[in-house]
Parts: C-alpha cells; structure tokens; sequence
C-alpha cells in the first residue's frame, strides 16, 4: 500500500480504537510506521476525507496491444493502420479512448481493490485532453472530493473522486469525476444519518 494511504489507513485503525480522527486532523494512532502493516485491509465509507489522494501505478503503452485492442473494440483506421496514421495531426497510431479508459480501469482496481466500495454509481465530464501514444507511460491517482452519507441506502456512504491518467510528461491524458458507493464499516452508528 503507497505511503499516500497512510491518512485513510490511520483513520481506520483510529475508528477502531475508538479515537475521534476528524478530516483534516492529526491522525492519532498508527501501529506501525510500516506501509505494508495496511496491506490487505479493507477500507470502509468511514476511513475517506476530502482531499485524500491515491496514486497508481504504472502502465507502458505497447504499440501492438493499442492496435489489437482498437481492431476489437474501436475500428478507425487511426487507431489501426500505422501508414495511415503517420499522416494524421499525431504521426502515431494513437490509444482509442476506450482502450486509455480500459488501463485506467485496470490502474484503479489494483490500487483499490481493498476499498469496500460496492458499484461505481456514474462518471461526469470523461475527457481525453491528450493522446495516448506507443510507448507513454501513463500513471494516475484518485483523490478525494466529496464524502456523503447515502440518504436511501442505510448502511453506506458515497464518495465523489477526481481520477486521472498522466503520460510519462506529467501531461494529463484522461480526466473524469465518478461516484462510489461504498459500504459503512462493521457496527456503524445507524442513529448517524444524513436524514
């Protein structure tokens, strides 16, 4: 787990002591220095603030998987003929937006795999402000905007993300705003509601 889940990490082990940790405050509990010591635990609605920020990892983009990958899912002539390509505004193939959003999805779910979200609710303003080309190292993060408790479904709260993709030039190649459901914590206080 990156040193960037320590905040939300030590939120949970502090939830767990029964110390109050509010957003924005001194985090007061951690049984270890060690980023690894949360590895593995699950990350409920309570251990997320506004703010906290989740980095990916790395993903290379290969030229032959671009073109496979458009020929399947997004057949333009730009995203699989290379001579064709070289004569468009890129001089590339380029990574069909589709195929940008696939290795996001896949950077996000190795990184968040531990949350105990429980379904993406919808995504606002999904742009491509830069292509992908063969060979960009693309990485990315999630950060935090908003946390709410669910007005209809008792026992969740939904967060409200900024995700994004980089190319190896700090360039910014995918953008979009999603909302999760994420499930409450064990023995969540059913008298804490948004009503």
């Amino acid at each position: 787990m990156p040193a960037s889940y320590l905040p939300a990490a030590a939120r949970h082990f502090d939830r767990a002591a029964g110390i109050s940790s509010p957003a924005g405050s001194v985090l007061s509990w951690r049984p270890s220095t060690s980023v690894d010591a949360y590895s593995g635990m699950t990350l409920w609605y309570e251990d997320f603030a506004i703010g906290d920020r989740f980095p990916y990892d790395s993903y290379t983009m290969d030229k032959a998987e671009m073109i496979e990958f458009a020929k399947k899912w997004d057949p333009r002539n730009f995203h699989t003929d290379e001579a064709f390509a070289e004569s468009t505004l890129f001089g590339s193939v380029t990574a069909s937006g589709i195929n940008t959003l696939a290795v996001y999805t896949k950077l996000l779910n190795e990184k968040t795999s531990d949350w105990a979200a429980r379904g993406a609710m919808g995504y606002e303003k999904l742009r491509f402000p830069r292509a992908v080309l063969p060979g960009d190292v693309l990485t990315g993060e999630t950060e935090i905007l908003e946390t709410r408790l669910s007005k209809s479904r008792p026992g969740y709260g939904i967060l409200r993300e900024r995700d994004s993709l980089t190319n190896q030039n700090g360039e910014l190649v995918l953008e979009l705003f999603p909302t999760v459901l994420v499930e409450r914590a064990p023995g969540w206080d059913k008298t804490d509601t948004n009503d």
